[in-house]
């Protein structure tokens, strides 16, 4: 058994004697409202499509609940079949970590909570050691700079697959700290991924040298004044002489 909506449109100071609450006051028509009242439970100005009675309803699942403005909230749900079968879904889902977890359903809740904090923490360490991994890759490559015959200073350094995502971002970070041209590269699938930053300083003619350099390795890409971005058969740090 349900309980009867009643929908009705009167004058706007009508509505506000009959006690109905009205969120948007300066966008209502004052000759005319529509008034929606739910038994003696709910009395509002409304204007969207309602039931005639709450058992017309069935099942009723909230979605979500969420604070529109100061003191006013929003429901969010779903009715009827689609709600029955959203219910069963997560009835479901519920059952299947029950057997996962061995517990009982009234726990599972929790131990999700829980589980997923645990997750939440095992991602923020591996975003720390990612970024430790970077800082330390970074120290060991200034480092590792050298002069080509021509008195250039050069990069070539194969970056570890953990860090492999951050290439763009390391270079970017060497070149602030240093001038030269500093390249990067990785393996993949018998190849070698490959990506550089020259320094705008550098002199045109190194570009001459630069391109001899690529070619060798079997260099296929995007090269420009700045950057290199591309795939190579095989590295071979033999004759960077540039």
């Amino acid at each position: 058994m349900g309980i009867d909506v009643a929908c009705k449109c009167v004058l706007y100071e009508e509505a506000m004697k009959m006690g109905a609450l009205a969120f948007f006051e300066e966008k209502y028509d004052p000759k005319s409202v529509r008034v929606v009242k739910i038994g003696n439970i709910s009395t509002e100005l409304c204007g969207g499509t309602h039931v005639k009675n709450t058992k017309d309803l069935g099942v009723l699942f909230i979605t979500s609940f969420n604070s529109i403005a100061s003191g006013v909230k929003r429901i969010t749900g779903i009715a009827g079949e689609q709600a029955y079968k959203l219910a069963q879904s997560w009835k479901q889902f519920a059952i299947d970590n029950s057997r996962k977890y061995k517990s009982p359903l009234n726990e599972i809740s929790e131990i999700l909570k829980k589980q997923d904090e645990i997750n939440k923490n095992k991602i923020a360490q591996e975003k720390a050691l990612i970024e430790n991994m970077k800082s330390l890759f970074i120290v060991n490559a200034l480092n590792k700079i050298k002069k080509t015959d021509s008195g250039i200073s050069y990069l070539l350094a194969e970056i570890p697959i953990s860090i492999k995502s951050s290439m763009r971002e390391i270079l970017e970070t060497i070149s602030k700290k240093a001038t030269g041209i500093f390249i990067l590269y990785s393996k993949l699938n018998g190849k070698n991924e490959i990506c550089g930053i020259i320094s705008e300083s550098l002199s045109l003619s190194f570009d001459k040298d630069l391109k001899r350099f690529l070619s060798e390795n079997k260099f296929k890409g995007k090269l420009t004044s700045k950057l290199i971005h591309g795939i190579c058969n095989m590295i071979s740090k033999s004759n960077l002489s540039l």
